[in-house]
C-alpha cells in the first residue's frame, strides 16, 4: 500500500494505491460517500469494495474529496466532487496506463454519474460500478454512455435510494437488490462482498 498525492482542481488530494500483486492491467477508482456526514476513503463500506477489488485481481486507488482529511481545498457538493473525480481519473490512466474502472458509494457513486455526464471520460473507462447510489443528489440524471459496463448493488431497505428509480434508471439487468439491507449495509457484510463479486467479475 502507497500513501500518494494527487493533483486535484483545487490542490493535492491525499490518496491511496494498492497495487495488484497480479500486475493486472485494471485499476479501479473508488469515490467515498457524503463527507458532509464524515464519508471519507476509510469508509467501512469503501474498504469492503477496495478487499474485493484486490483480491479480483484490480489495482486500487482511494481519495478523499477536496477538502476531505489532508487534502486541500473546500468542501463542496456534488459538481465538486465530480470535478475531483475526473481529474483523478485522467492522473490514474496516465499513470498506470490501465483499463480503468470507477466505483462509487452513496455520494460518492452519484459524483461518478455526474462526473460521466461531461462524457469527457467515456474513451477511458470500462465499466462503473455502483454502491447504493445517492441519486436525489442529481440535479439531472445524465444519459449513460453506451459500451459502458453498469452494475449497481443496493438494498432493498435502503433509507435514502428507491429501488424502483435504480430499476427505473440503470434497468432491472444492472441492478442487484440485497433482501432487507439499508443504505449502510449493517449486518450484510457477506451479501455485499458476494455481489461485488458478481459485478467485477469476469471483467
Amino acid at each position: 500500500m502507497e500513501e500518494t498525492w494527487i493533483e486535484g482542481p483545487q490542490g493535492r488530494l491525499e490518496a491511496r494505491w494498492r497495487e495488484s500483486s497480479e500486475r493486472s492491467s485494471k485499476t479501479l477508482l473508488l469515490c467515498h460517500p457524503h463527507p458532509q456526514f464524515g464519508g471519507t476513503m476509510n469508509d467501512r463500506v469503501l474498504t469492503m469494495c477496495d478487499g474485493v477489488a484486490l483480491k479480483l485481481g484490480f489495482s486500487t486507488l482511494r481519495f478523499n474529496f477536496s477538502g476531505v482529511g489532508a487534502s486541500e481545498g473546500n468542501i463542496g457538493g456534488i459538481d465538486a466532487a465530480a470535478d475531483d473525480v475526473r481529474q483523478v481519473v485522467v492522473g490514474m490512466l496516465d499513470r498506470n496506463e490501465d483499463e480503468g474502472w470507477l466505483m462509487g458509494y452513496s455520494f460518492g457513486a452519484a459524483a461518478v454519474l455526474a462526473a460521466l455526464g461531461s462524457g469527457a471520460l467515456t474513451q477511458k473507462l470500462r465499466g462503473i460500478v455502483l454502491v447504493a447510489p445517492a441519486l436525489a443528489l442529481l440535479p439531472s440524471l445524465p444519459a449513460l454512455p453506451q459500451g459502458l459496463r453498469v452494475f449497481v448493488v443496493s438494498g432493498s431497505a435502503d433509507q435514502f435510494v428507491s429501488p424502483d428509480s435504480l430499476v427505473g434508471y440503470f434497468g432491472e439487468s444492472s441492478v442487484l437488490l440485497i433482501e432487507g439491507a439499508d443504505h449502510f449495509f449493517s449486518g450484510y457484510d457477506e451479501s455485499l462482498t458476494e455481489s461485488l463479486h458478481k459485478g467485477l467479475r469476469g471483467t
